[in-house]
């Protein structure tokens, strides 16, 4: 699943509230095309007959619409692999290479400055994806592109989310310096055969 790396974290952030908040206008539009439906003839102004099925078809499609997107805005998933870091709010959301975050830390989300919940951009380019009532929030830094860009992912324990990234960054750049280490050693040891040779051909 994912990337095909192992699972390092799962994080699952379900907000009845987010959910509740699309599901109730989608009840409501629902209900208002049923009324239309069955009330139309005795209306003082009634839907034309002939675009009757249209409209009623039109706020059913739209009530339902609503209550997809209030069970697909209702759950926000993070999944940190080896190699990158998944985020899913709905169908949408980044896929972040390990390679590529050059920090991770926990920040409270000011809601006020994106304008509220859901997924949002700030003017600054930081994109959000915080389901309602969410206080700490995970925040990574990451180059995408030659550019650095941030952004902020609500998580049920942000901390421990952040904790297994930063094990993962460290473990690549120890990893790094390892192989550095290794061709420096490599290097050296050539240079000494090097110089053991011309050494026996005087």
């Amino acid at each position: 699943m994912y990337d095909g790396a192992r699972v390092v974290r799962r994080d699952k952030v379900v907000s009845r509230l987010m959910a509740g908040m699309l599901a109730v206008p989608s009840l409501f539009v629902i209900g208002m095309a049923i009324y239309v439906a069955f009330a139309n003839a005795t209306a003082p102004k009634p839907v034309p007959a002939a675009a009757l099925p249209l409209v009623v078809a039109g706020m059913v499609a739209l009530g339902v619409l609503l209550g997809l997107m209030g069970i697909a805005f209702g759950v926000l998933r993070t999944v940190v692999t080896e190699r990158a870091v998944h985020v899913r709010y709905g169908l949408w959301g980044p896929t972040i290479p390990v390679a590529n975050i050059r920090s991770c830390g926990v920040v409270d989300y000011q809601w006020t400055k994106f304008g509220g919940w859901g997924i949002r951009r700030a003017s600054d380019g930081t994109w959000a994806y915080v389901t309602a009532s969410r206080g700490k929030v995970l925040e990574l830094r990451y180059v995408e592109n030659g550019r650095e860009r941030r952004v902020l992912v609500g998580a049920e324990d942000a901390a421990e989310t952040a904790r297994q990234i930063e094990k993962l960054r460290s473990s690549a750049l120890d990893g790094g310096r390892m192989r550095v280490a290794d061709a420096s050693a490599a290097g050296e040891s050539d240079l000494i055969d090097e110089e053991s040779r011309a050494q026996m051909k005087r």
